[in-house]
């Protein structure tokens, strides 16, 4: 169910919860990250982190006994790594940081969790806009966001 825009991406039309699957954003090593509409709520938007399939696939049946048990424990680490970053974020409640709206798993068995959309640029996007400068003010306005959202973890025995 893919569109043309998006290529041959397995995700995108599929349904987590009552979201549909719009349309990449970005990926990295751990996953990707997706746009998501409500199905009924079209103005309601979501992003969905979820784990690349590389690292929860089965492991390779011809593979020696050892290396199936090694795959095995690479993935349930994976899975359990997830789980236990949506619990804490769960738990986190700031201004700062991104609320977790809910986790799962999808049919295929990828983890993800469900968050709210925020417009705006990544601090990537703001550099390349600005010729890999910001200003002082600028600068230090990040970074204190950034501080507090650390000691609002910190202080709640998250980092």
């Amino acid at each position: 169910m893919a569109d043309e825009h998006h290529g041959s991406d397995p995700l995108v039309g599929r349904m987590f919860h009552d979201y549909r699957i719009e349309a990449p954003l970005a990926k990295g090593g751990m996953g990707a990250v997706y746009l998501c509409r409500h199905r009924e709520l079209q103005d309601s938007l979501k992003v969905l982190k979820v784990v690349a399939s590389e690292l929860i696939q089965a492991p390779d049946p011809s593979a020696s006994p050892e290396a199936r048990a090694k795959a095995e424990r690479e993935r349930a680490f994976v899975s359990d790594r997830f789980e236990r970053e949506a619990r804490a974020m769960m738990q986190l409640r700031h201004r700062y940081i991104v609320p977790i709206d809910g986790f799962g798993t999808l049919d295929d068995g990828r983890r993800c969790i469900l968050m709210p959309y925020l417009e705006g640029c990544s601090l990537e996007q703001l550099l390349q806009e600005r010729g890999g400068r910001l200003t002082p003010h600028e600068t230090l306005h990040i970074v204190a966001q950034i501080a507090r959202a650390l000691d609002h973890a910190h202080r709640r025995g998250f980092v």
